[in-house]
């Protein structure tokens, strides 16, 4: 006769319920493109119009069919750590002369952890048409329930942020973390930034700042080892979903009239982290016990690959519980 291990079927079973109804995801992006383009139509990819939207320094490619050397890799998981990568070189005749860059992106990304790298080198001169760039970002999305507490106002996300840009010659670049609740409007977190003229600036949550601890700038570079934090509206017991999206980009600029390339690293792969999650009520003191839940903690539930034979054999097990049915009421061992 056969045994059954109801319970165990069940629990498994719970499991396999819960699977379909996760909205926790990761998305790791890279991005390079480089050389003269055919065609006069630039805008983002669509990963990054999806994501980012426009409006920031975002690499601008004619898409394919245009003698552009293009590099995209994009994974989305339920679980981390995810890593993307890309390369191009590529240049051409300018009507000002010839170029040529060189660049390289890199993402990787789970719950806790999210890394972005943007690097380029560009020679010579450039026009309307030269197309060159590299752009990374790692995108989390989760959910999380405030706790049920009528005092309940904002839910502060701390972070570290750690990494280096620098800018040699010309061009532009940004380091930037941006933040959405339920599919709404992105809002500003952090962002690094410097370009041609404008100097490097650092600004926190709508703020530009030029002091913090951990933080140094100088004429062409940010360097950050810093512990920041952002606030998300939320009423007691609301379950809410937001995303958290890193992005960075290297976009050199001409190096006519230099003695070296201009050349970019954007180099936060050292990462941000999620340090932690605190309750605050509506004139900003924290909650002292009270707990954000995330919907990701779940994923430490997910049977490693190997217990997926587990799996495999309670479905099939399962297959026979209607031969069996009537024996599993005081069912004996033989």
């Amino acid at each position: 006769m056969y045994h059954v291990n109801v319970f165990g079927m069940m629990s498994v079973l719970a499991l396999l319920g819960v699977l379909p109804t996760w909205a926790s995801s990761v998305e790791a992006y890279a991005f390079t493109a480089a050389g003269q383009s055919s065609c006069a139509t630039f805008g983002p990819t669509a990963q990054v119009r999806r994501t980012i939207g426009s409006g920031s320094i975002e690499v601008a490619t004619p898409g394919s069919g245009c003698n552009v050397t293009q590099n995209l890799m994009d994974i989305t998981g339920v679980a981390g750590l995810l890593n993307a990568h890309s390369a191009a070189a590529g240049g051409g005749n300018t009507t000002f002369g010839v170029f040529s860059y060189n660049g390289t992106s890199r993402s990787q990304g789970d719950y806790h952890t999210l890394g972005v790298e943007a690097e380029g080198s560009l020679s010579g001169a450039t026009d309307a048409f030269s197309t060159r760039g590299s752009e990374a970002f790692v995108n989390m999305a989760d959910g999380y329930t405030a706790p049920a507490m009528g005092s309940t106002a904002f839910a502060e996300f701390k972070y570290r942020i750690h990494g280096t840009q620098t800018l040699s010659g010309r061009g532009e670049t940004t380091m930037e973390l941006l933040w959405a609740k339920n599919g709404g409007p992105g809002f500003l977190a952090f962002r690094a930034q410097n370009g041609s003229g404008t100097g490097p600036t650092v600004n926190v949550n709508g703020t530009y700042v030029s002091t913090l601890p951990g933080m140094a700038i100088t004429t062409d570079s940010i360097t950050m080892n810093t512990d920041l934090s952002f606030l998300v509206p939320a009423i007691a017991n609301e379950r809410f979903d937001l995303n958290m999206v890193l992005y960075g980009s290297a976009i050199p600029a001409a190096s006519t009239g230099l003695s070296l390339p201009s050349s970019i690293a954007d180099d936060f792969f050292g990462t941000l982290t999620l340090t932690g999650i605190s309750v605050l009520d509506s004139q900003g003191t924290v909650i002292s016990g009270a707990q954000v839940l995330r919907d990701s903690d779940a994923l430490a539930e997910i049977p490693e690959p190997g217990s997926m034979l587990l799996v495999g054999a309670v479905l099939a097990a399962l297959a026979l519980i209607p031969k069996t049915r009537s024996s599993l009421t005081g069912m004996t061992q033989k």
